[in-house]
């Protein structure tokens, strides 16, 4: 595993100044670089000694849902240095401007979700902030291969932008999440301004999620991030393993 990767550590306990802003400021611009038939006797044989085979897992697609106010998506924070590390290992991924992008609306981002970037029951969806609770809403009644979440929260911290997207007005069905998803990872940060500690770490004991605590990276507002790219390779190893 990466170095940098902790579990569950402490959070520093002195509230931010920026927090009564919401997570709407987390477009972090990235720096500017010069480019990144027919059958017959024979094949029925062949059918009967291959029968025994095992099927080739087909492997999974990567939906990639960033947080809110971070347009263009693909020059913001982390999102498009792992959709380069994941389409070098062969993934396919799908990294789109959402609609909506500074109030992220549940209403609106979850039909995208599912009809533009196509998340199904091979998809593995990372979602960022806004994106993660998007994430969790859509496995509420949709299945996927993998749940990756950065930063998540599951109230609306006392923010009106945040109550106003939708995902905070009704009990989070945690168990459906947990059943619909084949894994659940989750990313947080013991010095978050944003996310206190104890909404993150509620979400995870509600989730059972792989909990990861990486230090001294706030809300994950850098232009890399190679745990999640990581992660993924590594579970869809293992599922291939099986």
């Amino acid at each position: 595993r990466n170095p940098h990767l902790y579990r569950v550590g402490g959070m520093d306990s002195k509230k931010s100044k920026s927090k009564k802003k919401g997570k709407s400021q987390h477009n972090n611009p990235k720096p500017k670089t010069g480019g990144a038939p027919g059958g017959g006797g024979k094949g029925l044989e062949k059918e009967k000694k291959s029968s025994g085979k095992k099927t080739k897992k087909q492997r999974p697609r990567v939906v990639i849902v960033p947080g809110n106010g971070c347009y263009p998506v693909d020059d913001s924070n982390w999102y498009s240095s792992v959709e380069k590390r994941l389409k070098e290992k062969g993934f396919e991924v799908a990294l789109q401007n959402m609609p909506d992008p500074n109030r992220a609306r549940e209403s609106i981002w979850l039909p995208f979700i599912e009809e533009k970037l196509k998340a199904d029951a091979n998809t593995i969806l990372v979602g960022h902030s806004s994106g993660a609770e998007a994430g969790m809403r859509y496995a509420e009644t949709r299945q996927l291969k993998g749940l990756v979440l950065v930063s998540a929260c599951y109230t609306d911290l006392g923010v009106e932008n945040e109550r106003q997207a939708g995902y905070y007005n009704r009990p989070w069905q945690w168990q459906k999440i947990k059943e619909n998803c084949g894994f659940i990872v989750q990313f947080a940060s013991n010095n978050d301004p944003f996310i206190p500690e104890k909404e993150m770490l509620h979400v995870a004991e509600n989730l059972d999620s792989e909990y990861h605590c990486l230090k001294g990276r706030g809300h994950f507002l850098g232009w890399q991030m190679p745990e999640v790219a990581d992660i993924i390779v590594e579970k869809a190893a293992s599922d291939k393993d099986e």
